[in-house]
């Protein structure tokens, strides 16, 4: 079976884009794009400069994580304790809430403790350009996988809180997403955010 081999380039400056299992591929110029069958399409991505005294502590390595960015609607509810209920109190009825995917091949323990922590506690940071010499862990999720997670996300947090839960009906319509590569330190307890 013949096997289609093509030179990636760069939708932007056209620069050829050096081999990378990665699902997102950054040029030189800045430029970041996934592909399919049919061809190139710029992603928005960002990422964030490490805390200098966190990095004291090992090496750090950027993880990418989706910034689903969306408007979320209570149609009906009739719980207490839940999971928005915990993030903007018992009277809220909806609104804007970014729901941080991770986009790697993480365990599902660590995949659910860092998109349940991001998103309850959205991390604050300064952006900066490129990645320097540090390393990057390859995007295992494109953007559609995460906006269908986004909602899994919030679903499963609502749901899994026992005793609480008694009924709940709503809508999450995804506004906008954006890669962000935060920066961490693997210790041996685990993963540590570097922010």
């Amino acid at each position: 079976m013949p096997v289609k081999v093509t030179l990636v380039k760069c939708p932007t400056c056209g620069k050829p884009i050096q081999g990378t299992a990665d699902h997102v591929f950054i040029c030189e110029c800045g430029v970041a794009h996934t592909r399919d069958d049919s061809g190139a399409h710029t992603i928005k991505y960002e990422v964030a400069a490490p805390n200098v005294q966190a990095v004291s502590q090992a090496e750090p390595i950027f993880v990418p994580v989706w910034k689903i960015d969306t408007n979320v609607t209570i149609l009906r509810e009739r719980s207490e304790g839940g999971f928005f209920n915990k993030l903007f109190g018992d009277k809220w009825k909806g609104g804007r809430v970014v729901i941080f995917v991770p986009a790697i091949e993480w365990d599902p323990q660590s995949w659910k403790h860092w998109s349940q922590t991001l998103t309850a506690t959205p991390p604050q940071y300064t952006v900066q350009q490129g990645f320097g010499a540090r390393k990057r862990m390859p995007v295992a999720l494109d953007v559609e996988q995460a906006k269908q997670l986004a909602d899994f996300i919030v679903l499963t947090y609502e749901a899994e809180k026992p005793g609480v839960l008694q009924d709940i009906a709503y809508e999450v319509k995804v506004t906008d997403a954006t890669l962000a590569y935060l920066p961490f330190v693997q210790l041996p307890a685990g993963f540590t955010l570097a922010l």
